[in-house]
Protein backbone atom coordinates (compact mmCIF):
# COMPACT_ATOMS: atom_id res chain seq x y z
CA UNK A 1 0.00 0.00 0.00
CA UNK A 2 1.02 3.11 -0.58
CA UNK A 3 2.13 5.50 2.32
CA UNK A 4 -0.08 8.58 3.17
CA UNK A 5 1.00 11.93 4.54
CA UNK A 6 -0.31 12.83 7.46
CA UNK A 7 1.09 16.00 9.01
CA UNK A 8 4.35 16.19 8.35
CA UNK A 9 4.46 12.01 8.76
CA UNK A 10 4.42 9.37 6.65
CA UNK A 11 1.96 6.42 7.56
CA UNK A 12 2.56 3.07 5.61
CA UNK A 13 0.20 0.44 6.74
CA UNK A 14 2.17 -2.72 6.58
CA UNK A 15 -0.85 -5.63 8.07
CA UNK A 16 0.25 -9.75 7.11
CA UNK A 17 -2.24 -12.22 7.11
CA UNK A 18 -1.79 -15.03 10.14
CA UNK A 19 -1.70 -18.28 10.68
CA UNK A 20 -5.09 -18.19 12.23
CA UNK A 21 -6.78 -16.43 9.13
CA UNK A 22 -6.88 -13.24 10.26
CA UNK A 23 -5.08 -10.07 9.59
CA UNK A 24 -2.97 -8.41 12.09
CA UNK A 25 -3.02 -4.56 12.80
CA UNK A 26 0.78 -2.86 11.64
CA UNK A 27 1.98 0.29 10.71
CA UNK A 28 4.84 1.96 10.05
CA UNK A 29 5.46 6.03 10.70
CA UNK A 30 8.00 7.77 9.15
CA UNK A 31 9.72 10.93 9.63
CA UNK A 32 11.70 12.78 7.01
CA UNK A 33 14.08 15.41 7.74
CA UNK A 34 16.66 17.29 5.49
CA UNK A 35 19.51 14.72 5.49
CA UNK A 36 18.00 11.63 7.35
CA UNK A 37 14.46 9.64 8.12
CA UNK A 38 13.46 7.23 10.85
CA UNK A 39 10.70 5.64 11.01
CA UNK A 40 8.90 3.48 13.71
CA UNK A 41 6.50 0.01 13.49
CA UNK A 42 3.79 0.11 15.80
CA UNK A 43 1.12 -2.82 16.24
CA UNK A 44 -1.60 -4.13 18.59
CA UNK A 45 -2.71 -7.59 19.31
CA UNK A 46 -5.62 -6.17 17.49
CA UNK A 47 -6.99 -8.77 14.55
CA UNK A 48 -9.30 -8.31 11.66
CA UNK A 49 -11.19 -10.66 9.10
CA UNK A 50 -10.59 -8.40 6.59
CA UNK A 51 -7.43 -7.10 4.93
CA UNK A 52 -9.24 -3.83 4.53
CA UNK A 53 -10.65 -3.32 7.94
CA UNK A 54 -7.16 -4.19 9.48
CA UNK A 55 -5.39 -1.44 7.09
CA UNK A 56 -8.38 0.93 7.92
CA UNK A 57 -7.45 0.56 11.52
CA UNK A 58 -3.71 0.91 11.08
CA UNK A 59 -4.18 3.77 9.64
CA UNK A 60 -6.52 5.10 12.09
CA UNK A 61 -4.37 4.20 14.89
CA UNK A 62 -1.22 5.83 13.10
CA UNK A 63 -3.43 9.24 12.96
CA UNK A 64 -4.01 9.12 16.53
CA UNK A 65 -0.24 7.97 17.45
CA UNK A 66 0.91 11.26 15.45
CA UNK A 67 -2.07 13.10 17.55
CA UNK A 68 -0.63 12.27 20.58
CA UNK A 69 -4.01 10.45 21.33
CA UNK A 70 -3.14 6.79 21.72
CA UNK A 71 -2.15 5.64 25.00
CA UNK A 72 1.08 3.79 25.16
CA UNK A 73 2.37 5.05 22.25
CA UNK A 74 4.53 8.09 20.88
CA UNK A 75 6.28 9.50 17.94
CA UNK A 76 7.92 12.29 20.15
CA UNK A 77 11.20 10.90 19.47
CA UNK A 78 11.26 10.06 15.28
Amino acid sequence: MNKIPYKGFLIRPNSHLLTTGKWSLEVYIEKHRIKSATNRKFFTNETFVAQEKAIHHSVNLARQIIDGTAEGFSVADL
